[in-house]
């Protein structure tokens, strides 16, 4: 949770002090940096149950990996709901008029752009998914669903 207010503080100091690009670091911020917040969630997820030695043990392994692909090796089947916006964004983001387009997004005008507002959505989707896959992976029960309110 610290490292995801981390970057969120830096997402603001580099736009508002800096006056670096507003939309498109907003979109990252809805998907890659989420992607590597919840990818450290569920390495502590992984690891809450075990003793120090499988701790360190699993958390190697997993931090060995992508959030990707942590998250399919974890999965029974791969969660297309996860991957599929994930991907849309990537090419997205790497298709140069659009990644302009989202660069000359500012906070005032982010509802007239259509593109932003799009991915924007998408990105809530995106984060609809990954916290359903929590919900369905980790039992009620399962003390990341606590330490993530606490």
């Amino acid at each position: 949770i610290r490292y995801h207010r981390t970057i969120a503080t830096d997402f603001e100091y580099k736009v508002a002090e800096r006056e670096q690009n507003w939309g498109l670091r907003n979109i990252k911020l809805r998907f890659s940096r989420k992607l590597l917040y919840f990818g450290g969630i569920i390495v502590v997820a992984e690891t809450s149950h075990k003793t120090r030695s499988e701790k360190i043990e699993t958390t190697k392994n997993l931090l060995d990996m992508s959030p990707l692909e942590r998250i399919e090796k974890l999965s029974n089947v791969t969660p297309d709901n996860i991957f599929t916006p994930y991907e849309t964004f990537l090419k997205k983001v790497s298709d140069k008029s659009t990644r302009d387009l989202l660069k000359s997004v500012d906070k005032d005008k982010r509802n007239e752009c259509e593109e932003f507002k799009s991915l924007r959505n998408l990105g809530h989707h995106f984060s609809w998914a990954l916290s359903l896959w929590l919900t369905n992976h980790y039992d009620s029960g399962h003390p990341i669903h606590h330490s993530l309110l606490f």
